[in-house]
Formats: C-alpha cells, sequence, structure tokens
C-alpha cells in the first residue's frame, strides 16, 4: 500500500526503439518524475553509453509506445496540440518538428519498415486502424489495429503479442495469423506489454512480467 513517503523515480523512463539502421542506437522516452506530459526524447548508443537529449516538451500524449523510429531517418512522436492527440515527425537529430495529422485522437505511430508510410490508430470513440502516405497524402482506414503492443513486421503484416499467443495481422486481407503460443510457463493471467523488431527483421522481442522474451517470426520458436 502506498503511504504519504512514497515517492516516483526522478527518471520514469518507456518507449524503447531501435534504430532500424543501426543496432547499436535506440531512442526513449524519459517522463522526469512520472510527469504525464513533461518530457525529454533521448537517442542513445548502447555500445559507448552516449546519450543525447534531441527534443523536449509538455505536451507528450502519455501511453507505452509514443515515438518509433523510421529507416529513412524520421522519428514519429505522440504530441498534443490544440486539436487534440496527432502524430508529428521529427529527423533523428531532433530537426524538423513537423505536425502530420489534424484530426485529434491519434495514437501509437508506426513507420513501414521501408519508411514510405506509417500507420496509427484513430479512435474518435471507435477505433480505427489508419495507414498514411507522407509523399502523396493518401489514407487508407483498414480492419485492423496498430496498438502499444504492436510492429511493423513486413510491408503488408504488422505483429503483436497478447495473451494469446504472437499475431501477424495481414493489411491486405484483414486476417490474424498466429505465429506461436506463449511459452508455457509464463504467468497466463498477465498480458506481454511492448514489442520491438530486430534490425534483422524477423526477431521480435517482447516484454512480459516473467522477463524479456525474443520469438523467431519465421519459425515461431520462442526464448
Amino acid at each position: 500500500m502506498l503511504g504519504w513517503n512514497f515517492q516516483v523515480p526522478e527518471h520514469v523512463v518507456n518507449g524503447p526503439r531501435y534504430n532500424p539502421n543501426n543496432g547499436d542506437e535506440i531512442i526513449f522516452i524519459e517522463r522526469p518524475f512520472g510527469s504525464q506530459t513533461q518530457f525529454h526524447l533521448h537517442r542513445y548508443r548502447i555500445s559507448i553509453g552516449t546519450d543525447d537529449v534531441i527534443l523536449s516538451g509538455s505536451n507528450l500524449v502519455n501511453m507505452s509506445y509514443p515515438a518509433d523510429w523510421g529507416s529513412t531517418g524520421w522519428l514519429l512522436l505522440n504530441l498534443s496540440s490544440q486539436t487534440g492527440s496527432n502524430i508529428y515527425k521529427l529527423m533523428d537529430n531532433g530537426d524538423s518538428l513537423t505536425q502530420v495529422t489534424f484530426t485529434s485522437m491519434n495514437f501509437n505511430p508506426l513507420w513501414s519498415p521501408s519508411g514510405d508510410s506509417f500507420g496509427y490508430q484513430y479512435q474518435p470513440g471507435q477505433q480505427f486502424a489508419v495507414k498514411y502516405e507522407p509523399s502523396t497524402g493518401a489514407s487508407d482506414t483498414l480492419s485492423g489495429f496498430f496498438d502499444q503492443s504492436s510492429t511493423w513486421y513486413t510491408e503488408e503484416a504488422v505483429s503483436t503479442v497478447s495473451y494469446t499467443g504472437v499475431w501477424n495481422w495481414d493489411m491486405a486481407s484483414g486476417e490474424v495469423h498466429k505465429v506461436c503460443e506463449l511459452p508455457a510457463a509464463l504467468d497466463g493471467t498477465s498480458t506481454p506489454a511492448g514489442t520491438a523488431m530486430l534490425p534483422d527483421g524477423r526477431t521480435l522481442v517482447w516484454a512480459h512480467i516473467d522477463g524479456l522474451f525474443r520469438t523467431d517470426m519465421i519459425t515461431g520458436s520462442t526464448v
């Protein structure tokens, strides 16, 4: 039970994403003292421990995975604005912050592997998955999901992990296919939270209360 002496840790971090072109780099969000809106966006080099804050602000949409790193060097970030919760893009050096959606209630941005399009969840009441192509401005509303446990696996498939297993959603057909069951030894009452695709393009890393796991999306092997 939390008493009067409970203190929120000074540094709360979430949303790590690999650089898809360099497995030695990640971005992550720092929320000072657990703030719901204040944030610092970090770019971290793992091998040598360099840590650069590339963006700070007071308008973060408080979600587990509010940012994503695309193969073309652009990041996506979920921020609030006068029109509500929207998606922004910025270069991975922190330059050129640009708002790219304007309809509000937009969450969970994900780049496609090529960086030619991105997806997000639009929640005006119901939930809709939207695929958007920045170069043309074209958007499609799809029968599927871009949720907080999703990673864009191939150009036509999004992967996610739930308590029922590891899944692939085929965006063209709308069908969902099970890749594998979760390991039987896991606590079955807890839902996995958070996924990331390694730069090899086939290994999905996901978190669970029992630890970190890796699933080979080709063979379904999980360790």
